[in-house]
């Protein structure tokens, strides 16, 4: 019971904090203007073909890759739409427990998406969009994960 109720406390702060991150950025960056966000933006639950979750998806390729399917970064090796690196291709067929993506799939914006939501179900069964934001991009900044917000609410908009 105590380790609930420090994670729901650490959940609502970082909640809190990502609002405050989110509402400056958005304004800083003239993309859009918000004011105020309301906290349960950031943390729902969503099932996986709810309409918020499809804009979370989409708003992640615009920040990765715009859209562009056959986008490569030289540097790190991610591809495709959702810039997927090789081990998120082992990763969802290891949750898979079989070899059903391969790195070709990377390029494929389907193929792309349903990894995506393999990793995401098995990783971040609540579907929660901080999580899943962080999930996909780990080693992503606090700039990143803004980005991601701001493109979501434009999305929404």
């Amino acid at each position: 019971m105590k380790f609930k109720i420090k994670y729901l406390l650490a959940i609502s702060i970082l909640a809190l904090t990502s609002v405050m991150m989110v509402r400056d950025y958005c304004s800083l960056s003239h993309q859009i203007h918000i004011s105020p966000i309301p906290t349960d933006f950031l943390t729902p639950q969503l099932p996986p073909d709810s309409d918020r979750w499809n804009h979370l998806v989409q708003a992640i390729i615009n920040v990765e890759s715009e859209g562009v399917e056959d986008t490569i970064n030289e540097n790190s090796g991610a591809s495709g739409v959702l810039q997927i690196m090789p081990v998120y291709v082992q990763e969802a067929n290891r949750i898979l427990r079989v070899h059903k993506f391969t790195l070709k799939d990377r390029f494929n914006r389907e193929a792309s998406v349903r990894m995506f939501n393999v990793i995401q179900d098995y990783h971040n069964p609540s579907h929660n969009i901080q999580l899943a934001i962080k999930l996909h991009n780990p080693n992503a900044g606090a700039e990143y994960y803004n980005r991601v917000i701001c493109e979501l609410k434009n999305q929404e908009i």
